[in-house]
């Protein structure tokens, strides 16, 4: 099943279209960002037009332009390699939202960006650069197992658990946090966009549309469209209420754990590498982990945006309609800041 030898350096190719798509991704999340900070303004009424433009503009980035990217990157390269340069999404937004929304990088988010390029980097080096010929044969030996079963049953539970915490009231850091991860989880299960995309491309090779002539290659292509689509709408309510420093890194950091989980539990793309490798790539995953930790755990602390969320606003307007010179904050303490 291993592809032929002078295919093996296409890797390269599939690295550079996700450096891109991650690029759109950040300008597509910034215009939604945007989009709802022009529309809060007092300046609403006049930037109506252009918040409006751009958060469709965004919207078509991330739901036409994005998905699109990352199909021909999964195309040339093993979705092992490709899945922690989703952590360049966050290395993006750091290096533009203080350009861009205006928002502060401290001496936290430098260093969380360090951690998230490093082991962006590093992971080339461990994870594997083998890519397989997608014949049916392969492909249900592939899906059709018991591990794939596992797996999706596993992913079906913590689906489920995470979406309750998005019950949480608007503002609230806990429900921030399962939109961010939730929006992630579905983002990160990309071995349908992988398969598909390998189908696609063995479609080309044969002139022909023998590889969907199966009935499974038409679930994975729903499954594709279904994972890519539907974080969208999570990732865009957390966008709406939350700065996009916050958003962008729980978005990304968890996607690229379930990416890499998927690509190994699904598709067994580490099963034939080194333990060395193995150890290696698992190590570069964590130093990730720990930027997008550190980052996450410096946002909550000091983030102003989240106290106006729609609810708090309408709890001060209560207060002065009251005649109340208490307001509370997000974090519980008093505010003595003009409404």
């Amino acid at each position: 099943y291993f592809c032929p030898r002078e295919m093996a350096w296409l890797w390269v190719l599939g690295i550079g279209l996700e450096v891109i798509s991650t690029l759109c991704g950040t300008v597509g999340k910034q215009l939604i960002r945007f989009s709802e900070l022009h529309k809060r303004s007092e300046y609403g009424h006049a930037m109506f037009a252009i918040s409006r433009v751009a958060f469709f503009s965004g919207l078509v980035i991330n739901t036409l332009l994005g998905p699109i990217l990352d199909l021909c990157a999964y195309a040339f390269a093993p979705q092992v390699l490709i899945a922690p340069f989703g952590g360049l999404d966050i290395v993006w937004n750091m290096l533009l939202a203080p350009c861009t929304l205006g928002e502060h990088l401290t001496f936290r988010r430098v260093l969380s960006v360090l951690l998230v390029f490093g082991g962006t980097t590093g992971s080339v080096f461990s994870a594997s650069h083998t890519e397989y010929d997608w014949t049916s044969d392969y492909l249900h030996s592939v899906l059709v197992r018991w591990r794939t079963f596992i797996y999706l049953c596993a992913l079906a539970i913590w689906f489920l658990l995470v979406g309750l915490l998005t019950y949480f009231p608007k503002g609230h850091p806990v429900r921030g946090f399962g939109l961010g991860v939730l929006a992630g989880s579905l983002a990160g299960n990309m071995f349908c966009v992988k398969v598909t995309a390998e189908l696609i491309k063995r479609c080309f090779e044969l002139s022909s549309f023998e590889p969907f002539n199966d009935w499974l290659p038409w679930v994975v292509l729903v499954g594709a469209v279904f994972f890519a689509v539907s974080n969208i709408v999570f990732m865009t309510k957390g966008l709406r209420e939350f700065e996009a420093l916050f958003m962008v890194t729980l978005f990304e950091g968890t996607m690229i754990v379930v990416n890499a989980i998927s690509a190994v539990a699904v598709l067994g793309e580490m099963d034939n590498e080194l333990d060395i490798d193995c150890l290696g790539y698992t190590l570069m995953l964590l130093i990730i982990v720990s930027g997008v930790v550190l980052l996450t755990t410096g946002e909550k602390m000091t983030k102003e945006d989240l106290s106006e969320s729609e609810e708090e606003v309408e709890l001060m307007e209560t207060d002065a309609e009251s005649g109340s010179d208490v307001h509370c904050s997000f974090f519980g303490k008093d505010s003595d800041e003009p409404i």
